[in-house]
Parts: C-alpha cells; sequence; structure tokens
C-alpha cells in the first residue's frame, strides 16, 4: 500500500490493489514509486536519483511497458521533477514503437509532461504533429486544448531547431481558424495563444484581429494580464502605439499616487504594476525602438526615462522578490539606459545566485533559472564600470557541474559575459577550453566560434596557455561553416546546349 501520492500521481486512479498490481507487473513503475518515496524531489537528491534512473533502464522496459503504463511512468517522474535529459533520451528510444499506436489524447498528455521536464525529444512531438495532422485537429479541437497545444508546441519549436520548421507550419494552418472562431475564445485563451505566436512569425491580419478582441477586455484587467500581453507583443515586432502609451501613463500615474499618498501619511492603495511587470514592459518597449523620440501625441523618451527611474527604486526595494525573467529583464533595461551602482550590481547578482542555488523554489518548466544567465549577465556588464569586482566563484563552480545540461550557445554567452565583467578566474576559462569546449568545437556555429575566440583573446590566453590545437579546430570549424554557406549562396547554372 502507498503511504502517500506525490505531484501527478495523485490524477492515477486510487485502487490501491490495481495499482500494486501494475508494479508487481511492471518493475520500472515499482522503481520509480519507491525512488519518489525513498528520495522525495530529484533536486533534493540528484546522486540517488541518477543510481534509480540507470535501474530502470536497465529492467526490461520495452516487454513490460504498455502504453497505459508508460503515462503512469512518466507522471511518477515528473511529479518528481527527474530532468536528467540522458535518461529521458534513451527511455524514449525504447518505448518509441508504443507511440506509433498511440491515442492523440495520450500523446498531448505526453508532450505536456516532456515539455515540463525541458526534454524536446524529436518521436515524442514529430509523432504528436503527424496525428494532428492526420485527423485534423487544429480544426476541431475544443479552445482550451488547442491553447495548451500550441503553448507546448511553441516551445518546442523554440528549444529543439529539429521541431522548428514543422512546429511553424502548425501555426500557420492555424491562423486561418483563428480569422474565423477567435471571437468566441476566452481572453486568457487568447492572450497564451498570442505568446504562443510571439516565438513564430505572425501575419498582421492575424494580430490586428486579435487586438480587436482583446483589447476592449484589458481595460480592468490585472497588470500581469496587461504585461504578458505587452511581452508578446514584444517578442512579435508589433508595435501598438496606444496600447504601449496607455500602459505607460497608467504605470507613471499609479506612482505619482503612491508618492503622494506616502507624502500625506495616507494608506498606500495595492499597486496594479509590480516591479517584475514594470521590468518586462520596459525591456519591449526597449525591444520595440519605443524608448526614444517625442511627439505631439506622446512623449516616449521622457516617459521610458521616468519608467526607469521607477525600476530603479523597486529593484532597489524588492530585489528578493524578482524571479530569474524579472532580473534579466531588468539588467537589461537597466544596462541600456547605463544605470546602476555597486550595490545595485552587487543585489541583483546575489539574487540570481539564490535562484540557481534552489534557495527559491522556481516552477519546473516555467522559469528556468539558467536559461535566463546568459542575458542577465549581458545586462549587468551594459552597467557603468564598478570599482569592486563581482565574486563568481559559486557560478564557475556551479557552470562545470552544469555543464553538460545548459544549451551550449548560452554557456559560450555565459563565459563572455563574465569576462567582460571582468569576474572569472583564468584556471576555470582553461578547464572549460580543455575538458568540454574542445570536444563541442564541431557543434559550434560561426557566431559562437567568434564569441569564444574574444572571451579568450580579452582574457589574454593565448596558444601556449590552451595549447594550439584548441585555436586551431575553432579556426578550422569556421572555415568549413564559411565554405558551406558560400556553396548555399552560390548561383546554380545549367548547361542547355
Amino acid at each position: 500500500v502507498l503511504r502517500r501520492w506525490r505531484g501527478p500521481m495523485a490524477e492515477v486512479p486510487r485502487r490501491f490493489s490495481s495499482l500494486t498490481a501494475l508494479q508487481a507487473r511492471v518493475p520500472a513503475l515499482e522503481i520509480a514509486q519507491g525512488a519518489v518515496e525513498r528520495y522525495g524531489m530529484y533536486r533534493e537528491n540528484e546522486v540517488a536519483w541518477q543510481g534509480v534512473s540507470k535501474e530502470i533502464l536497465e529492467t526490461d522496459v520495452e516487454a513490460s511497458l504498455d502504453l497505459h503504463c508508460l503515462k503512469i511512468l512518466v507522471r511518477t517522474l515528473a511529479g518528481a521533477e527527474l530532468t536528467l535529459a540522458s535518461f529521458w533520451d534513451k527511455l524514449t528510444d525504447m518505448v518509441a514503437p508504443l507511440l506509433k499506436s498511440a491515442s492523440l489524447e495520450d500523446l498531448l498528455e505526453l508532450t505536456t509532461l516532456y515539455a515540463k521536464l525541458r526534454c524536446w525529444h524529436v518521436a515524442v512531438f514529430s509523432q504528436t504533429l503527424h496525428v494532428v495532422r492526420k485527423e485534423a485537429a487544429v480544426h476541431t479541437m475544443e479552445h482550451g486544448p488547442l491553447t495548451d497545444m500550441l503553448a507546448t508546441f511553441s516551445e518546442a519549436g523554440r528549444a529543439n531547431e529539429q521541431l522548428n520548421y514543422s512546429t511553424a507550419a502548425l501555426f500557420n494552418e492555424i491562423q486561418d481558424r483563428l480569422l474565423e472562431d477567435a471571437h468566441e475564445m476566452e481572453v486568457d485563451d487568447l492572450l497564451r495563444l498570442l505568446e504562443s505566436m510571439a516565438r513564430f512569425r505572425a501575419k498582421a491580419a492575424i494580430l490586428q484581429h486579435l487586438g480587436r478582441i482583446m483589447h476592449p477586455h484589458l481595460v480592468d484587467a490585472p497588470g500581469d494580464r496587461i504585461r504578458r500581453l505587452c511581452q508578446a507583443y514584444g517578442e512579435l515586432g508589433w508595435r501598438h502605439d496606444t496600447i504601449f502609451k496607455n500602459v505607460t501613463a497608467e504605470i507613471l500615474n499609479e506612482r505619482v499616487e503612491a508618492q503622494r499618498a506616502r507624502a500625506l501619511g495616507r494608506e498606500i492603495l495595492t499597486v496594479k504594476y509590480s516591479t517584475a511587470d514594470i521590468a518586462f514592459i520596459a525591456q519591449a518597449l526597449l525591444t520595440l525602438k519605443m524608448h526614444r523620440g517625442n511627439t505631439s501625441w506622446c512623449r516616449w523618451e521622457q516617459n521610458y526615462e521616468e519608467l526607469v527611474d521607477i525600476l530603479v527604486r523597486g529593484v532597489e526595494d524588492g530585489v528578493n522578490d524578482l524571479s530569474a525573467q524579472a532580473l534579466a529583464s531588468a539588467a537589461l533595461v537597466l544596462g541600456r539606459a547605463r544605470r546602476g551602482d555597486m550595490e545595485l550590481c552587487t543585489s541583483m547578482f546575489d539574487r540570481m545566485i539564490e535562484i540557481l542555488k534552489g534557495e527559491t523554489h522556481v516552477v519546473l518548466g516555467v522559469d528556468p533559472p539558467q536559461y535566463e544567465l546568459a542575458r542577465f549577465l549581458y545586462g549587468l556588464s551594459l552597467m557603468p564600470p564598478q570599482e569592486k569586482k563581482l565574486d563568481a566563484q559559486w557560478l564557475m563552480g556551479w557552470l562545470c557541474n552544469q555543464v553538460h545540461t545548459l544549451v551550449l550557445s548560452d554557456l559560450v554567452l555565459i563565459n563572455r559575459q563574465l569576462v567582460r565583467l571582468q569576474a572569472y578566474d583564468t584556471e576555470y576559462l582553461k578547464i572549460m577550453a580543455e575538458e568540454f569546449l574542445v570536444e563541442r568545437v564541431p557543434q559550434l556555429s560561426k557566431t559562437d566560434i567568434m564569441e569564444v575566440s574574444q572571451t579568450y583573446n580579452q582574457a589574454g590566453l593565448k596558444d601556449d596557455d590552451l595549447g594550439r590545437h584548441f585555436f586551431w579546430a575553432l579556426g578550422k570549424r569556421f572555415q568549413s561553416l564559411q565554405a558551406r554557406d558560400r556553396m548555399r549562396s552560390r548561383v546554380s547554372y545549367k548547361r542547355v546546349g
């Protein structure tokens, strides 16, 4: 009899006898549930969970698992937040034949769980897309499940290059339906759709159509909903002057009222826009180049400067309430504005380290802090030069331990920003080059190679420090990519006579 239930396992039917029988028949389920009982969450005991994952793979997974048992296993491990990428890749390869007979409902449940775990295995998502097209599901699904599916696939397309094209095609297919029945959808569903579409190109007609439906409902909407709309417009590159003018004016008026109440000794009402909301909105204005120039209709530059002033005070007073995404956006906005002193820079850096250490719980699949680290450090590097340097010793150790879980291009940029901040250790850069980067040279893009070269040149590390093979391999890889690009751009001629 199970002593307790955790996370998604609560969805399993509560007939203990049938579940116990399943566990006896399927060793992988028994091992997984036993590990949840003994070790709790993956982040609490990573070493033990690595042994558990190996033990699960050593069972006869292909023969013992059917689709129902596979879903229970994935739910159980997702409840423990087992984000071990190598385990999920191997497990998915083993059970790939089961996916071919799965229904759309089963596949959508699996893709949702995989997205939560940040596992973007092509077999799962490609098979789901195949069934979606086969059943023409984008034209028949209910609005809620359709929105959930598009949100999942927008993340998959952004995270895995192999899924990018097919996912973009899915979004192109949905646009006709949006023009027909978007007026029947809830505002929250429309907003989630817009956020999903922000990761791909969308036709202006679609954006205008969705805007006409949503904007009247946003007058009295909470601040986080309006912030999400501004964020989506920023990612889409869609400059909606009226929305941004009204939002900026509302934030400025709100802060004026708060200052007046403070001066008169009155109770300060709860503000509509938090510091995090202001950081995201300011970044959208920056992305859309709406932070410069004044007109008779709107004082864009002046309003933006006042917005940055509010953001500085908000970060100083409430940095410990900010998430990794909000920290990264705030750092980028303040860095581009050349604002921030040593105390502010240090407090923001310490807050990010606190999040990475796990002292502040983040929602799995929603707030992965390591994905924001490169953008955050870039923002700090743009701030005015500081007399003292940041203490990044713990961060460099963390990067060495997490090197195989980070996106390669992100790791390259993180090292670049550490050097720009003068917050690096020479031995760390040597270890990173000799033990990791030299093996990943075939995976580097031209941009990555240029960033790596600039990183080590600015740090003063030469051939004698790293060995001639490292820079030689970078140069060879760059030349091969350059030659490939030239061949693609070369006009092809065919002799006809």
